[in-house]
């Protein structure tokens, strides 16, 4: 059980300029490193406008090309650009495949209305039949004769042909439109083209490289139509790469990574040919970070030196898998300091003990262990209620209670209103213990502060006082023990006021006998687990009064479940109240501080363009 925190360096390190930004993410992956805004930075390592104008112009882009864009790149290739070269390539790459993107879509279009012409022409050629061998005449341009063709729907031009004023007019019927071949007086266009509109029709030329003959017609309608479908074909798949390209997807993860790197404030070296960072690591040597860094390509130089005064010095703390949900105790208070002990592990046993202890009940325990698995998928602090239920379940065994119901089980240690003055004894024993521990450990972060000598001269006898008074009262020798604390600490009271001016001696006096009022008083409140237990024990015979009132099946059902699912809410509840009070007031008060601040190493956020 690991109770000291773990120690942190503080380091400076330098990068050349064009491997900052990948030196910072693979940091920020390993998570070794914390960076501190307060270190010694004075002048920033890039230009910030520069890069943050870039992808303002990246943000700009994305925003208009939503629609087509690829998702980032997970992990796209190291470029060692320098950041503000890295930016500007960034767009430069999004511009080059935005124009291949547009270019690509309008070549598109221009072959599907192409096909639609050349589909056009080869019913226009099936429904005209012989006379189509003409048709390639209407291609060449005349002063002397308007010559126009035109496909209109079915039904609205009529059915005949013939002679009209100024023009000649020839209507073919086809598969799915009606083609009007006009042809006339020049100065009759104007009337000729208001009837095309009026009639919905379309016109349609007809291209130079139309053969007179009609076997030629057709030959190359289908050889215009078979190549312009296969080209087609190919600018959809160019299209469908451009959609996914790698080199956009990569550009994107470049933006990405550029502006989760505008967070991190780097300072200019002396040279201004590397970027300078400062801040705190877990690693124990600057070969470790630089060795990481050595194996990605990244040649940076790393040492440890002393911090300065003003900076606060982070603690990682250690949280395994089955003590992380206690971590919540220790978070309502802050964060231990570096030389004070991290009592995560600790209380993951304290809590369910003083728990199970307060509501012993197998039946009662069992659901409160499901409803914290159940809820733990959603809300990781619940799992609590895991080991907090299995405590009460094993004290339920103890103490022979299923859902209030003794003799379903035997009962070892008897039934707690049958020995109040047991259970009460044993609470005093047990709060006794804890606050023994919570003492021990003052004296072990002593050591660590190098202040041990000051702690056993003044905190060790009071110690020794409280823990030989408290035997005392059941084996009377230990009043020797308690007589020769007493000596003990007034030696060291002289000792520790050799030095000092005006009433110290007082002071001494005066700390050890609030010192050993606020233990007695401590000691006194774990009274209370005792006095729940006993209070559960209560509950359960009242609501077992309740059922021999109770003469239908309906009413016997309502008041089991209900009373029961009432004790579980409200006295589970007041329980975990009183629990969370002892670790707190009675426990942590007697080593903890709460000064440090936890470490926080760099991540890398993995936000997508689209966020």
């Amino acid at each position: 059980m690991a109770l000291h925190p773990l120690q942190v360096h503080w380091f400076e390190a330098e990068i050349p300029r064009n491997q900052t930004v990948y030196a910072l993410e693979l940091l920020a992956e390993r998570g070794s490193v914390e960076l501190e805004e307060k270190g010694y930075q004075t002048l920033p390592c890039i230009d910030t406008d520069l890069i943050r104008e870039q992808l303002r112009k990246c943000d700009d882009f994305c925003a208009s090309h939503a629609d087509e864009l690829p998702s980032p790149e997970p992990s796209p290739e190291k470029r060692l650009l320098e950041p503000e070269e890295l930016a500007v390539s960034t767009v430069e790459s999004l511009r080059t495949w935005a124009t291949m993107l547009v270019q690509t879509r309008r070549r598109i279009r221009q072959i599907e209305l192409e096909l639609h012409d050349l589909e056009l022409l080869d019913e226009c050629l099936a429904a005209m039949g012989e006379d189509a061998g003409g048709l390639q005449q209407f291609s060449q341009a005349s002063g002397l004769l308007y010559k126009q063709l035109f496909a209109c729907p079915h039904g609205i031009l009529g059915t005949d042909s013939g002679r009209e004023e100024g023009f000649f007019t020839c209507l073919y019927n086809g598969r799915k439109h009606a083609f009007w071949l006009v042809a006339g007086d020049p100065g009759r266009q104007e009337v000729v083209d208001a009837c095309a509109c009026f009639a919905e029709c379309k016109r349609l030329e007809i291209p130079e490289w139309m053969p007179a003959e009609k076997s030629g017609q057709q030959e190359m309608i289908g050889t215009r139509l078979e190549s312009a479908h296969k080209e087609k074909k190919l600018l959809e798949r160019q299209l469908a790469d451009l959609r996914n390209s790698r080199e956009v997807r990569s550009a994107l993860a470049y933006a990405r990574l550029l502006r989760w790197y505008l967070e991190v404030f780097i300072e200019k070296s002396s040279d201004h040919s590397s970027c300078k960072l400062t801040g705190w690591t877990t690693a124990a040597s600057p070969e470790e970070l630089e060795e990481a860094l050595k194996s990605e390509g990244i040649h940076a130089r790393f040492v440890f030196t002393p911090p300065r005064s003003d900076l606060t010095p982070p603690v990682e703390l250690h949280t395994s898998d089955w003590s992380r949900p206690f971590r919540f105790f220790v978070d309502l208070m802050g964060a231990p300091g570096q030389h004070e002990i991290d009592p995560a592990q600790v209380v993951a046993v304290l809590v369910p003990l003083l728990f199970g202890f307060m509501f012993p009940d197998v039946g009662h325990g069992l659901i409160l262990a499901l409803a914290g698995w159940i809820l733990g998928k959603h809300y990781p602090a619940a799992r609590i209620l895991i080991a907090c239920g299995l405590a009460a379940t094993g004290f339920g065994f103890l103490f022979g209670e299923v859902f209030g119901i003794r003799g379903l089980i035997p009962s070892p240690c008897g039934c707690p209103l049958e020995n109040p003055v047991t259970i009460l004894v044993t609470t005093l024993l047990l709060g006794a213990a804890i606050i023994l521990t919570g003492q021990i450990f003052s004296g072990i972060e002593a050591w660590w502060r190098a202040e041990f000598r000051q702690w056993l001269l003044e905190e060790a006898p009071i110690l020794l006082l409280y823990a030989s008074a408290f035997t005392g009262i059941v084996f009377s020798p230990a009043w020797y023990l308690s007589a020769a604390a007493l000596a003990w600490y007034l030696i060291g009271s002289i000792l520790l006021c050799r030095n000092a001016k005006g009433s110290c001696i007082g002071r001494q006096l005066g700390h050890l006998a609030e010192s050993s009022f606020q233990l007695a008083v401590a000691t006194l409140s774990f009274i209370r687990v005792g006095a729940f237990a006993l209070a559960h024990a209560t509950f359960a015979v009242v609501i077992g009064e309740l059922l021999d009132l109770v003469d239908s099946s309906l009413g016997t059902a309502l008041i089991f479940i209900g009373g029961h699912l009432l004790v579980i809410v409200l006295e589970g509840l007041v329980v975990m109240v009183q629990t969370t009070r002892l670790v707190l007031f009675e426990f942590f008060t007697r080593f903890l501080r709460f000064e440090g601040r936890v470490y926080k190493p760099l991540h890398h956020r993995n936000d997508s363009h689209r966020e």
